[in-house]
């Protein structure tokens, strides 16, 4: 009733505020809606451009991308190369190891068959000696030792020439064996060239490459960051559309009330009359539990009273029976 009253006591005023929220609010719900539609194109073109752009950064950047993992191919492939040519090295040590082991074997087996060859011989020379200053010596073991002398030389001569050859041939291949590990030495030295000009030529594409790729996506961060700020706005358009809806419903639906108030005068007289009623109800309800209380509050002393009185009798009574006993016990 209260509500009903104001309303219809500043009807005017309501109505007038209400319709310049409605008004202020269409206007604002208007333009933030085109905001939101221009935006919206602008971020779409600008998506599209960001495409376009990637496209043909890519496209920039495919040759300078080629060219750096060409490089990289041949700076593997060389490495590679230096890796077998490492290894070839140490099989050809290896070998130049083996053949002068080898040889210094050989050669000291052979020495040592010439050396005892050739002791022997001193043995059998001093007792051929001893035997031709015997006078009494027998021819037969004199011929024998120097049969044995023969044969002897004859071992001493094929020591010799083992020796002989077993150098050569040695020789031979210790030379073969260092010419290959030379040979090796300088295939590890042109694939170490190599390998320094490929890994410079690749450091050169791939920072050339990488230089232009750095280029590439900031541009395209820019582009980027354009459209987020544009979605970022088209987010503030819709949010401020929204307040401006929030506000325009609940003003509408003030002004809709206030309407429905105003043109039913009879409900506000029907609430008023409806009240004065009930007011007249609690008047006289209070006023039956006011004259209740005042009852109540009567029977509360009359009842204390009466039973204060009960109280004294009963005191009476006890000091009578108390003054009887006693005399009875005095007497």
């Amino acid at each position: 009733l209260e509500h009903r009253i104001y309303v219809h006591e500043n009807y005017d005023s309501i109505v007038a505020e209400q319709q310049a929220i409605i008004n202020e609010t269409s206007a604002e719900m208007k333009r933030q809606k085109d905001l939101v539609e221009s935006l919206t194109k602008t971020c779409s073109e600008l998506q599209s451009k960001l495409e376009a752009l990637i496209a043909e950064d890519e496209q920039e950047l495919r040759p300078y991308r080629n060219l750096s993992e060409t490089a990289k191919g041949r700076l593997d492939d060389v490495s590679r190369t230096v890796t077998e040519a490492k290894r070839a090295i140490k099989a050809a040590e290896s070998q130049v190891k083996d053949a002068t082991e080898h040889r210094d074997q050989s050669l000291a087996s052979a020495q040592r068959a010439l050396s005892n060859s050739q002791e022997r011989q001193h043995k059998l020379q001093e007792e051929l000696a001893e035997l031709k200053e015997d006078p009494a010596a027998n021819n037969g073991a004199i011929t024998r030792i120097q049969n044995d002398l023969a044969s002897e030389k004859l071992r001493e001569s094929e020591a010799q020439k083992s020796l002989d050859i077993i150098t050569t041939q040695a020789k031979s291949t210790i030379e073969m064996a260092q010419t290959h590990l030379w040979t090796q030495k300088k295939s590890l030295e042109v694939a170490q060239s190599a390998t320094d000009t490929a890994h410079a030529e690749y450091e050169q594409r791939k920072n050339e490459f990488e230089k232009r790729q750095t280029e590439a996506h900031a541009r395209e961060r820019i582009a980027q960051n354009n459209i987020t700020e544009t979605q970022n706005n088209i987010k503030q358009a819709q949010d401020a559309f929204d307040a401006a809806a929030e506000k325009y419903d609940a003003a509408q639906a003030i002004l809709e009330d206030a309407q429905a108030i105003q043109t039913s005068p009879e409900e506000t007289e029907r609430l008023k009359n409806s009240v004065s009623s009930q007011l007249s109800a609690v008047e006289q309800t209070q006023g039956e539990v006011e004259k209740l209380a005042y009852e109540e509050k009567t029977l509360r002393v009359r009842t204390r009273k009466q039973r204060l009185l009960l109280l004294a009798i009963v005191l009476g009574f006890v000091a009578l029976v108390v003054l009887l006993v006693w005399k009875i016990l005095a007497g």
